[in-house]
C-alpha cells in the first residue's frame, strides 16, 4: 500500500520581489560601474609585486569599488543571520578581487574580475566538511547553481591519485561539478589516516561582459546557495560538537 507522502518543503523561498528591488536600487550606478570595470581591464597591468601601487591606482580603486558595492548588494538581497567584516579588495595574479568574511563560519565569499575567465562568485567550504553525513538538499543546493552561471569547484589540496590510471582519466574527464567534488572527497577518504579534508572553493563564473542586473539576480541566488551550503556544514559540525561534550561529560 502506497504512503501518503507530503510534499518536499522548497529548499529555499522565491526572491522575485527582492531581486526586482535590488535591480531597481542599483540600476542608476549601472554606466558608473561600466566606465569603472572598463577602466580597469583596459589598463590591466599584471601585478609585479608592489601592491602599494597597484592599489593606489585610480582604475584599481575605481573597479574595486565596484565589487565591493556588488558584493555587498548580492548579500543582502536575501541577508543572512550572520556578520560581516567590511568588504576590501586588492589585486591578484589573474584580475581583481573583493571579499568579506563571514564572522560565523570564518571563511571569504568573493567576488571578483577575472582578465582571461570573466567575473566571478566563490567561497571556500567550512571545514571540517563531513561530505559523506550531508544530505540531497546540499547537492541540490550545488547542482542548482548551473541554473545561473558556470559553476565549477577548485581543490585547494590534491589527494594521491589512485593506481590506476584509467580512474585517473575518467575523473580528469568529468563535466560534473557535483561529481568531481564528491570524487576529490573521496579519495581524500580513501588515504590511510586521512583527516576531513580542506576541499577548496566553490566558484561561479559569468562572462565579462555580464549585464549587471542579470549579474545581480545570478549573483544573489548563487550567494545565498553557497551559504546555504557552509550553513549546512556548520550545523552538522555544531551538533557533532556537542554530542561529543555531552558524551566526555557523561564518560
Amino acid at each position: 500500500m502506497a504512503r501518503n507522502l507530503k510534499p518536499a518543503a522548497p529548499v529555499l523561498k522565491p526572491l522575485d520581489t527582492r531581486l526586482a528591488g535590488a535591480v531597481a536600487v542599483g540600476e542608476p550606478n549601472f554606466p558608473v560601474w561600466d566606465r569603472a570595470v572598463d577602466a580597469y581591464v583596459r589598463s590591466y597591468e599584471m601585478p609585479d609585486g608592489d601592491i602599494e601601487r597597484q592599489l593606489a591606482r585610480d582604475e584599481v580603486i575605481g573597479a574595486g569599488n565596484v565589487l565591493c558595492e556588488l558584493l555587498t548588494v548580492l548579500c543582502e538581497v536575501d541577508p543572512p543571520q550572520d556578520q560581516w567584516t567590511r568588504p576590501k579588495y586588492c589585486p591578484n595574479l589573474s584580475g581583481l578581487d573583493a571579499w568579506m568574511r563571514s564572522e560565523k563560519f570564518g571563511v571569504d565569499f568573493h567576488l571578483g574580475i577575472d582578465i582571461g575567465q570573466g567575473i566571478y562568485l566563490s567561497t571556500e567550504l567550512v571545514s571540517p566538511a563531513p561530505l559523506w553525513r550531508m544530505r540531497d538538499d546540499f547537492w541540490w543546493l550545488l547542482a542548482s547553481m548551473t541554473e545561473f552561471g558556470d559553476l565549477r569547484f577548485e581543490q585547494s589540496e590534491c589527494p594521491t591519485p589512485p593506481i590506476d590510471q584509467h580512474v585517473t582519466r575518467t575523473l580528469e574527464r568529468s563535466r560534473s561539478t557535483v561529481f568531481t567534488l564528491i570524487t576529490n572527497y573521496v579519495m581524500f577518504q580513501a588515504e590511510d589516516g586521512s583527516e576531513e579534508p580542506h576541499l577548496g572553493s566553490v566558484d561561479v563564473y559569468w562572462p565579462g561582459d555580464v549585464e549587471w542586473s542579470e549579474l545581480i539576480r545570478c549573483g544573489a541566488e548563487c550567494f545565498r546557495r553557497l551559504y546555504r551550503m557552509n550553513y549546512l556544514i556548520y550545523r552538522l559540525n555544531y551538533i557533532g560538537q556537542k554530542a561529543a561534550e555531552r558524551q566526555a561529560q557523561e564518560d
